[in-house]
């Protein structure tokens, strides 16, 4: 099943994740795809499909900040 990480064990991570870091780390993912699980009613067999739309819906939010923090240093350098 889901390894127990992130929310549920946030004092055992091994590697504090970078504030600048916009990326998902694997404890991000974990949670997620533990949220879906739950909410999708347990079903193991699901457990590969949560997983990957948790890494779909996080790299997602993560590819929309890239692109916001880019376009906001775009039109800040046109400005000058």
């Amino acid at each position: 099943m889901f390894a127990m990480s992130g929310a549920h064990d946030r004092g055992s991570s091994p590697m504090p994740k970078r504030e600048c870091d916009p990326f998902p780390s694997a404890d991000d993912i974990s949670d997620r795809a533990y949220e879906l699980f739950i909410s999708g009613g347990r079903d193991p067999s699901q457990i590969p499909r949560c997983w990957r739309q948790a890494e779909m819906e996080l790299l997602m939010r993560a590819a929309d900040r890239i692109i916001a923090q880019y376009v906001k240093h775009q039109s800040n350098t046109r400005s000058r």
